[in-house]
């Protein structure tokens, strides 16, 4: 086996990891590529065999606001193994590698994991926390609808509209919010919420929203001011819905109504290793921000 790390230019291996991403999540990591959007702080630790990607631990370095002060994170995604290579031990040689190079280089490490590798995970220092959703009564009219509209990321105006507006975001909230993580905000961008970019033509703001039903969803807010919940939702170009869902933490003064509740999605932990107390007792991690 041979090891390779930070090699996303180098075209024969990327694609051996996209393959390996194609077969293990059925995802492929090359229009992101493509897009100019995939930076240094997206970072594959693989295994090689050959020409061949058959395990892999991702690192994104990312840095957040808690409580008013910025911090340093790691957050590890893409873990997978090809499955003629699984019970031979690669991923656990991809961690401890990881673990020490990374060594006290940020505030907090973490990342999402599913049901099949609860156990893996507490082995290099991390724990499990809950997680947890914010939301409030709406009742929207669109009476007084602001100027919006939907990007299309077709379109290299738009594109470009989007970049503009994550390089002049501040963070949505000083409890707990993204400050730098830029490239996997344009990920999810690309592909998850394309069709959900809500674009304030006066504000030069991004809201990423979608309505189902009687609930607003709301992703991400890119905007280069603070919002005030309570006057923003009269604006929004929506009506019906009878609840906000945050999925990210917003900042809640003011906010009538507003509740914490623990997220309900089962197949879906979230481990950290931080220091006690660093982290708030109750926020919600950004939609956007995950890998």
């Amino acid at each position: 086996m041979k090891y390779e790390a930070a090699y996303h230019r180098d075209d024969s291996k990327r694609r051996a990891f996209n393959a390996l991403s194609r077969l293990v999540f059925g995802l492929d990591f090359e229009p992101f590529y493509e897009s100019g959007w995939w930076d240094d702080s997206f970072v594959c630790h693989t295994l090689f065999e050959g020409n061949k990607a058959v395990s892999n631990v991702s690192v994104t370095k990312m840095r957040f606001m808690i409580r008013g002060r910025e911090r340093e994170a790691f957050q590890l995604g893409t873990v997978m193994t090809h499955p003629d290579y699984r019970g031979k031990g690669l991923a656990r040689e991809l961690m401890m590698r990881i673990t020490k190079a990374y060594e006290g280089q940020a505030s907090f490490r973490f990342l999402f994991a599913n049901d099949s590798v609860t156990d893996f995970y507490p082995r290099y220092g991390f724990y499990e926390r809950p997680r947890f959703l914010f939301s409030c009564p709406l009742s929207l009219s669109g009476d007084r609808a602001g100027k919006f509209r939907l990007l299309n990321l077709e379109k290299t105006e738009d594109r470009r509209i989007l970049e503009s507006c994550l390089s002049t975001r501040i963070p949505v909230s000083d409890l707990f919010s993204l400050v730098t993580g830029e490239s996997i905000t344009l990920f999810h961008a690309l592909y998850l919420f394309r069709d959900s970019l809500l674009f304030d033509e006066e504000e030069n703001g991004i809201l990423i929203v979608r309505q189902e039903g009687q609930a607003l969803h709301l992703y991400d807010a890119i905007y280069p001011r603070k919002i005030s919940w309570t006057d923003y939702f009269e604006i929004l170009p929506f009506s019906g819905a009878g609840e906000a869902l945050f999925h990210f933490t917003p900042e809640t003064a003011g906010i009538q109504g507003g509740v914490w509740h623990t997220a309900d999605e089962e197949d879906d932990h979230f481990f950290v290793d931080a220091p006690p107390g660093l982290l708030p007792e109750k926020f919600s991690f950004p939609a956007t921000g995950r890998t």
